[in-house]
């Protein structure tokens, strides 16, 4: 265990260092929930421009009849890939600001320090708390939701620590 310094026993406020990690892991951590949170909405955009880009890369090179054949399966699939490819790296980068900060919430909690709270204050953050809060609580069935849905209330369950009752 650490050895806890403070000189002010009312409200003790952690160390600057421990602050400022703590606010930056938090913030982040915060942003890739609020990206999950947005997924959903941002897969049919994104597979637009991919598929576009795809197109317009496939004409200049190959022609407008085959380019257009080639290129709209061919932005189909790297959408699909890339967009696999980001969900699973956001995912880790989330678990790992997750990692990080349990020893800072470990230390803190030790030496009674408080610390920011910005996860708290986020209110996308909030919205996904009070949800299962409350659903824990009545035991709803669970809604009808789309695969994505689903798939990115489970991703910001995990990194909040809140896993949904089925």
């Amino acid at each position: 265990m650490p050895h806890c310094q403070t000189t002010n026993r009312a409200a003790p406020s952690a160390p600057s260092p421990l602050v400022l990690i703590s606010r930056l892991f938090e913030t982040l951590l915060t942003q890739v929930i609020c990206f999950f949170d947005a997924l959903e909405r941002l897969i049919l955009p994104y597979a637009i421009l991919v598929t576009i880009g795809s197109i317009g890369w496939s004409i200049h090179h190959y022609g407008v009849i085959s380019g257009t054949m080639f290129g709209i399966p061919l932005g189909m699939v790297m959408a699909l890939v890339h967009g696999l490819a980001i969900v699973i790296i956001m995912f880790v980068v989330g678990l790992l600001l997750w990692l990080a900060l349990i020893p800072i919430y470990l230390i803190a909690s030790s030496c009674h320090w408080q610390l920011p709270t910005v996860l708290e204050q986020n209110p996308t953050v909030e919205y996904w708390m009070k949800r299962w809060s409350r659903r824990s609580r009545r035991q709803e069935p669970p809604l009808s939701q789309s695969t994505t849905k689903q798939l990115a209330g489970l991703m910001i369950g995990v990194l909040l620590g809140c896993w949904l009752v089925d």
